[in-house]
């Protein structure tokens, strides 16, 4: 959402922002204005950020309830109004000295180094690693059902064959694509888990999926989506439909069979990715929901006599997947999608040794060997064009 209307629904606001040029004062009389009168601002980030006298005359006025700051324009703040002031709680900008915090960097620091100084003993050419399935975290809701049909996929086959694509964050890896296979691993108590690490974000975008939403009344699937009181829905066209998801930061839209459009975004002070999984969680359970990759409807209708319309989606960015994951949100099942360029399928690793009781070295080991295998005998072959599978 914007920051006025942030700052005008929040209860508490929290700066983390650098210091540059550009952020000098970014937090003045106009943002302030817009917190209500029983709210508090916290600035633990940077003095240069705030318009100290700004904050100062909007705490006179009675307009914020409080403020707490660890960070001044000018340090030590010994003559700061703001200091004395009965509704601001202040302290010393010292806690990178604290024990704790010099001993997190130092041991940060170390690992650093040998990041740099000890690469790893089997360096996949494609990316494929085994991991723990603990350090492992899916950034969309799971469907059970999906689920439960690929573990009688797995139990009933010997070998692994296409590995979920993940991207480094923090310590942990951030599922791209592959949360179903994720799982499923997962649900059938699996310690490692086989897959492709994308560390150049030049190899690989984001995209969405269009959901085609079949086998259910069209005035039966309005009549569900009306009942969500968490969520608007206002007539629109295909014309204005997508700047209007820009403006008022719409969850989505949904075009009926008869082409009839509505923009669908929440209601004021409602989370936005709460009023969106209910919002997907009402029309999955109630019809038959496939993914597409387009929002034609007259070519979806040759596709699916049964349609009942489509939804679009505003595309997510790489940064906006991780800080939901880093929360512990997710997105709704099957609306991201992953162009990938290299990517890796049909592995057909074994499952045995996979799930053995071998460290990740050993197992790092053999998948490097079973991949050099197969690079050196001509057993890969690389598509650049899309494909269907048929079989997944």
């Amino acid at each position: 959402m914007d920051l006025k209307t942030l700052f005008s629904t929040s209860d508490f606001v929290s700066l983390h922002i650098p210091a540059t040029i550009e952020n000098t004062n970014f937090i003045g009389a106009e943002l302030l204005s817009c917190l209500k009168p029983n709210s508090y601002i916290i600035n633990t980030s940077s003095g240069a950020v705030m318009d100290e006298d700004a904050l100062l005359d909007t705490l006179n006025k009675g307009d914020l309830a409080g403020a707490a700051l660890d960070v001044f324009k000018v340090e030590p703040a010994i003559d700061n109004p703001l200091v004395a002031h009965e509704n601001v709680i202040v302290s010393p900008h010292i806690a990178a000295s604290t024990d704790d915090a010099q001993q997190s960097a130092a041991i940060t620091i170390a690992e650093q180094i040998l990041d740099i100084l000890i690469e790893p003993e089997y360096e996949n050419p494609l990316g494929l690693a085994v991991v723990p399935l603990n350090k492992v975290r899916p950034h969309e809701r799971i469907d059970p059902r999906r689920v439960e049909n690929l573990i009688e996929k797995i139990n009933s086959s010997e070998v692994f064959t296409n590995p979920p694509i993940v991207v480094p964050f923090k310590d942990y890896y951030v599922v791209l694509d592959g949360a179903t296979r994720f799982s499923a691993f997962k649900k059938l108590n699996y310690t490692h888990i086989i897959v492709q690490v994308l560390k150049d974000r030049d190899k690989y975008k984001l995209d969405t999926w269009f959901h085609a939403i079949r086998k259910i009344d069209t005035k039966l699937l309005m009549n569900r989506l009306n009942e969500l009181d968490l969520i608007t829905m206002v007539k629109s066209d295909l014309k204005t439909v997508q700047a209007e998801m820009v403006e008022y930061g719409g969850l989505c839209y949904i075009q009926t069979v008869d082409k009839t459009i509505y923009h669908i975004h929440s209601k004021p002070g409602v989370n936005h990715l709460e009023a969106l999984n209910k919002l997907t969680d009402i029309y999955i359970q109630a019809s038959h929901v496939t993914r597409v990759l387009h929002d034609d409807i007259d070519i979806l209708i040759t596709e699916f006599p049964d349609l009942t319309g489509v939804v679009a989606f505003p595309v997510l960015t790489l940064d906006q997947v991780l800080q939901i994951t880093d929360a512990g949100n997710v997105v709704p099942a099957g609306i991201t999608r992953s162009i990938i360029s290299g990517r890796v399928m049909r592995l057909n690793a074994d499952f045995e040794y996979l799930k053995s009781d071998r460290d990740l070295d050993e197992k790092n080991k053999w998948l490097y060997d079973l991949v050099m295998e197969k690079l050196s005998k001509d057993q890969t072959r690389y598509y650049a064009e899309p494909i269907y599978l048929m079989d997944e």
